[in-house]
């Protein structure tokens, strides 16, 4: 799942969709479950079983919003960090400019929360 999650924060739209969309495939699978997810509930709230279908991964506007989210679950931490650092080092300006704007959000969030 962690390298799901990082290629879910690719630059490239069509990786970024195919990972993304196997990311939730995997987690919303329940014939059986796939066991042993890490922390399935917080990723079930950010991603829910609602919105699997729904959700464009090739929109940048909308799968960054989700995939910083996981940036505050320290299992995914590294992966998402690693996959938007490619992405802000990309050229066009759609890949730079939000996961740039999103993960600033982030570090300002996670910089409050030290500090108080």
């Amino acid at each position: 799942m962690c390298w799901l999650a990082q290629q879910s924060a690719e630059k490239i739209d069509k990786f970024r969709a195919h990972a993304g969309s196997v990311f939730l495939t995997l987690l919303h699978f329940d014939r059986p479950p796939v066991p042993h997810i890490p922390h399935r509930e917080e990723l079930e709230r950010i991603f829910p079983r609602s919105e699997k279908e729904t959700l464009n991964w090739n929109a940048a506007s909308e799968a960054f919003p989700r995939i910083t989210q996981l940036l505050g679950l320290p299992t995914y931490q590294y992966y998402v960090l690693l996959g938007l650092s490619v992405s802000v080092g990309g050229l066009t300006e759609t890949t730079v400019r939000k996961p740039r704007a999103f993960a600033g959000r982030w570090e300002r969030a996670f910089h409050d929360e030290i500090v108080d």
